[in-house]
């Protein structure tokens, strides 16, 4: 999924917002795998996600070589490239702060959710182990969402998949061209409730950071 922190292109594998943290809890950490394919053209990237309220995140991407960290103490928001040791900072706003709340997600209660898009419950399947109730939906578009849930305790997402033939272009300005597009996610880790080192909030080290400015561009990092 391609989300926009604060103008800046970010991609997040997300669909709850951070209220959403079950009740009582206030730190989530979690790890994923999403294998996007287009026309057969895969890119993986791997995500470590830390959540502390209030307002406190940090995120750690990887495809091959490339990185990128973003982080939030809940004042200053950072955007780092560490194999070229260059970022962008932002001092958040109020409205910042908001829109934060709103699009950094993760799949805590991914299942509400996706009943209401209207998917209907498929059968049941074993994922890395784990006893899953699955959920399906199909658009008029003939996109094909897939969601797999642990049928105990707080019911976590294990597995996501989307699936179908998209138009879209190649890039701004390129003519719309059909394609074929799989990604699939995989939960590999959850852990809700559990200590979190506040030092993980602050600005990665050895960093040269620029001010954001409407328009930047994110610093390197795996493709989106």
């Amino acid at each position: 999924m391609i989300s926009c922190l604060l103008g800046v292109s970010l991609s997040v594998t997300v669909v709850s917002r951070l209220s959403a943290l079950p009740e009582a809890k206030v730190s989530l950490y979690q790890e994923s795998r999403t294998t996007t394919s287009t026309d057969n053209k895969a890119n993986t990237v791997t995500r470590k996600v830390w959540i502390k309220q209030p307002g406190r995140f940090r995120m750690e991407e990887t495809s091959g070589a490339l990185a990128r960290i973003t982080v939030s103490n809940g004042g200053d928001f950072w955007m780092a490239d560490p194999s070229r040791k260059r970022g962008l900072h932002k001092k958040l706003s109020a409205a910042d702060i908001k829109t934060l709340d709103t699009r950094l997600k993760v799949d805590v209660d991914a299942l509400p959710k996706f009943v209401h898009s209207g998917a209907k419950k498929t059968g049941q399947e074993k994922v890395n182990g784990v006893l899953c109730d699955v959920y399906k939906h199909t658009t008029r578009e003939n996109m094909t969402f897939t969601l797999w849930v642990a049928t105990t305790g707080l019911r976590l997402a294990q597995k996501q998949q989307t699936e179908g033939i998209v138009r879209a272009a190649e890039k701004v300005g390129d003519p719309m061209k059909t394609h074929i597009l799989k990604s699939t996610t995989d939960y590999l880790k959850w852990q809700i409730d559990q200590p979190i080192d506040d030092s993980l909030f602050h600005a990665p080290a050895g960093v040269t950071y620029q001010e954001f400015k409407p328009g930047a561009v994110p610093p390197g990092g795996p493709k989106r």
